[in-house]
């Protein structure tokens, strides 16, 4: 019986030192993020704003690129389930800006079942309010770095994720 103490105890311990090498790793890439970030809020002041990977940077934060956002809202009602996961494949890049994303996608991501493609009224509401709430994105606002951040985090055997 103190035999199998022992085997949990190291086996707790090995996740203890993977979750805190883990830990260590995300906090390297979150001080190399918070570097590029200073950089980009550098050049802020030289300019009035940067467009990078499809976002515009300026003084009062972030948003989506507009001229992006054009092929969003043109795209015509998907007829398929490959041309339904090219769309969300498009939308999905700009989830941040999208307020409960999660609860708007959920009908047109259960088209994507076998079988399941039945365009309905509910679909379709789901697919104009996320077309709609593109065009009118919200503008995320920069983070203070003169201020202490928070990391909140979550380990599973899949994954690591963290929120500031």
């Amino acid at each position: 019986m103190a035999h199998n103490n022992l085997v949990s105890e190291s086996a707790i311990m090995g996740d203890e030192k993977t979750l805190t090498s883990k830990l260590e790793t995300f906090m390297e890439q979150m001080a190399t993020r918070q570097q590029a970030l200073e950089e980009q809020m550098a050049m802020l002041s030289l300019s009035s704003q940067v467009t990078y990977l499809s976002h515009v940077i300026h003084g009062e934060g972030v948003e989506v690129d507009h001229t992006k956002i054009k092929d969003v809202t043109d795209w015509p009602t998907p007829k398929t389930t490959k041309a339904l996961r090219g769309f969300l494949g498009l939308v999905g890049y700009y989830t941040k800006f999208i307020k409960n994303y999660g609860q708007v996608v959920t009908p047109l991501t259960s088209l994507l079942k076998k079988n399941a493609f039945n365009w309905t009224k509910e679909v379709d509401v789901a697919f104009t309010q996320l077309k709609t709430s593109l065009s009118a994105a919200l503008v995320l606002q920069l983070p203070n770095f003169k201020e202490e951040f928070v990391v909140k985090c979550d380990a599973l055997d899949s994954g690591f994720g963290a929120i500031l």
